[in-house]
């Protein structure tokens, strides 16, 4: 049964940030956080090297959120420059990344395909959600709603991956 790590606030708890360790040695399909959790959970800062070295060398996909989110599993890397300032205005955006990434991987065997295409279409729907939101409390139900009527050729239309 495949499953994903989100190691919430690991950097804030060095109890926390053990556990989380210790979880990554029972060999999660994916695991999905920021750079301030990473450079918890890897003891080094969250440069590429280092992320792509961290999945090969745990045998893990890592979905690293952020300005560009950054998707690898330690052989194939994808950059995605998807999202908004909004997102970060919102609690459990992050939360919310890794839910959608763990629905995935209950259709996608491939951690990495499951894991990139959730940041994906988190990081799409921000941007369209921002487009008919006010402030944060409006863009937190117009990222649902735009969540739920996503599909296939937006995603397309607005992905910025390499």
């Amino acid at each position: 049964m495949p499953w994903l790590l989100d190691p919430v606030f690991i950097d804030r708890a060095p109890p926390r940030a053990a556990f989380a360790r210790e979880l990554v040695a029972r060999a999660p399909k994916a695991v999905r956080l920021n750079h301030a959790e990473f450079s918890a959970l890897a003891g080094v800062a969250p440069a590429r090297e280092a992320v792509v070295a961290y999945a090969l060398g745990h045998n893990t996909t890592i979905g690293l959120s952020g300005e560009t989110d950054l998707v690898t599993d330690g052989e194939r890397v994808a950059a995605s420059a998807n999202g908004h300032p909004l997102m970060a205005k919102v609690t459990a955006m992050g939360c919310a990344a890794s839910a959608l990434a763990a629905a995935c991987l209950g259709v996608e065997t491939d951690g990495w395909r499951a894991t990139a295409a959730a940041l994906l279409m988190i990081g799409v729907a921000g941007e369209l959600a921002a487009k008919k939101a006010k402030g944060p409390g409006s863009f937190a139900v117009a990222i649902i709603d735009t969540l739920y009527n996503l599909d296939g050729r937006a995603l397309i239309a607005h992905a910025k991956v390499t």
